[in-house]
């Protein structure tokens, strides 16, 4: 599950970035250009942070269902 969304957070980041040739979630492409066009950087580097707390977490057998509430909470859209 967690690769799965770490692919979904790298493709978010190559439409941001002008790189489109490089995604790999090709049919859900217009969702994820919906998705680079409602996030910014700093929205990025937070998800990514998280994400790898998420990550670090799950390796040390830390509260799963908290850890992963506490990051689907942070990764709420930047406002525009």
């Amino acid at each position: 599950m967690l690769s799965a969304l770490a692919g979904l957070l790298e493709d978010i980041l190559y439409l941001s970035g002008g790189t489109p040739e490089l995604l790999r979630n090709i049919d859900i492409r217009p969702e994820l250009q919906t998705l680079a066009d409602a996030t910014n950087f700093a929205w990025m580097e937070n998800a990514v942070r998280g994400f790898d707390q998420v990550k670090s977490g799950m390796r040390r057998n830390l509260l799963r269902s908290l850890s992963l509430d506490a990051f689907a909470d942070q990764l709420s859209l930047p406002r525009r």
